[in-house]
């Protein structure tokens, strides 16, 4: 039998393009929406939203954290609860934390007694036991010294998100869609100043025409809004969505790079290093709106907006007026989008991912024409199949760079490297 790892009889990494495919698209989509369709003193703060998404994906992180700690604790036979699949989601290693927390009993003579699990312990120590240890050790894990160089990338996602409701309001959804696409380069440059990454010939030609591609698609955006007057569908500054995607990008990249350097440098299970990056996230998604909350004056039927429009009379806090379900919606799909990163990482490879986000990319351009009707240019599409063409050649370059430092690692073991075709 295969040994892939599949759901419903699919393959996982089928599944998690497919559905990241989806998300990714969606996003652009239903965010611009939930931000045209009201007039802008009547808006939900994004403040608020992006401090929602936080709250909601440390909770979820958190339940499958405890999930795979449950599955390490030991029955009445004295086996752990995921005995008939050892392998499938075990976060830890539970010979390990069970010597940490739980040193081995001993008796009077200060020898080794029956573990506190066996029948002979009795049933008030078992019950205790499978009360009281998984928490420890979540918490434990969760609330550990190593968790500290994550509070750079928390602020940075934190910064990114609010970013993005300012764009996806600025500009239009194919616009969007293409010039968040800079964060290949920004991701790039990070992993090459904090990873010592090696990039080879074809990603640096990629990400030159990754470069080219959206100065090409900003040129149409610019000259497009300003041969014509605000759509109603958008009613934004592309100049200021553009800068707005731009810092984005570049707290994306770092955030994104921060954080990988954080996971190869720790066996920390991944969910709890997304835990703790909700727990760090939360500090600064809130300040944003206290600070709105009470130095905006409000007035009734409106709601805080970036321009500082607010609504509401006195002190009273009102954190979700005007939220509805294009933003419920927009949230869940930001968390949605979060957890499948972790699915992606661990299941699919980087000329899959970068099919997917090509193909995200197309379905929004195209939703943005039939749905907003926004007009297109041939100098948006040329730039746009830039953008789609780098995004292909550095993933697809990212293969083939593991590939080459795999045969080294093989031909070379005392760490020599050589000459390749590598920038």
């Amino acid at each position: 039998m295969s040994s892939v790892p599949t759901l419903f009889g699919f393959q996982l990494k089928w599944i998690s393009l497919v559905t990241l495919t989806i998300q990714n698209a969606s996003l652009g989509i239903i965010m611009h929406w939930s931000l045209v369709s009201s007039k802008p003193d009547q808006r939900y703060s994004a403040a608020t939203a992006v401090l929602v998404c936080e709250l909601l994906k440390g909770f979820i992180s958190l339940l499958v954290a405890l999930y795979g700690v449950l599955q390490t604790i030991p029955t009445r036979g004295g086996s752990a609860s995921s005995s008939s699949s050892s392998s499938s989601s075990s976060i830890f290693n539970s010979e390990t934390k069970f010597d940490v927390l739980l040193p081995p009993p001993t008796n009077q003579a200060g020898r080794p007694s029956s573990p506190p699990w066996s029948t002979t312990a009795g049933n008030h120590n078992l019950h205790l036991l499978l009360t009281l240890q998984p928490y420890s050790i979540l918490l434990t894990s969760v609330f550990s010294r190593n968790a500290l160089p994550l509070l750079v990338p928390a602020v940075a996602y934190v910064i990114q998100n609010n970013l993005i409701y300012l764009a996806s309001s600025n500009l239009q959804v194919g616009s969007f869609a293409v010039l968040s696409q800079m964060k290949i380069l920004t991701t790039a440059a990070f992993s090459v100043l904090l990873l010592n990454k090696r990039l080879i010939r074809s990603q640096w030609i990629a990400l030159a025409l990754l470069g080219l591609g959206v100065g090409v698609v900003q040129l149409q955006q610019t000259s497009s809004s300003s041969s014509s007057s605000s759509s109603p569908s958008t009613g934004g500054n592309p100049v200021k969505g553009f800068f707005a995607i731009l810092a984005a990008c570049f707290t994306s990249g770092l955030a994104g790079v921060w954080f990988e350097k954080v996971l190869k440098g720790s066996s920390t299970d991944l969910w709890i290093r997304n835990v703790q990056l909700s727990l760090f996230s939360l500090p600064p998604a809130l300040l944003p709106v206290l600070f709105h909350d009470h130095s905006s004056p409000r007035r009734a039927g409106s709601s805080i907006s970036y321009g500082g429009g607010g609504a509401g009379g006195g002190t009273e806090m009102h954190f979700f007026t005007n939220f509805n379900g294009w933003t419920w919606a927009t949230i869940l799909i930001q968390v949605l989008g979060g957890l499948l990163t972790a699915l992606v990482i661990k299941f699919a490879d980087n000329i899959l991912k970068g099919f997917a986000t090509s193909l995200s990319v197309l379905i929004a351009f195209v939703a943005g024409v039939v749905i907003f009707g926004y007009v297109t240019t041939p100098g948006f599409v040329l730039g746009g199949v830039m953008v789609l063409g780098a995004t292909w050649m550095y993933n697809r370059g990212e293969e083939e760079s593991k590939r080459i430092a795999s045969r080294v690692a093989e031909s070379r073991p005392d760490g020599v490297e050589e000459e390749d075709e590598r920038g």
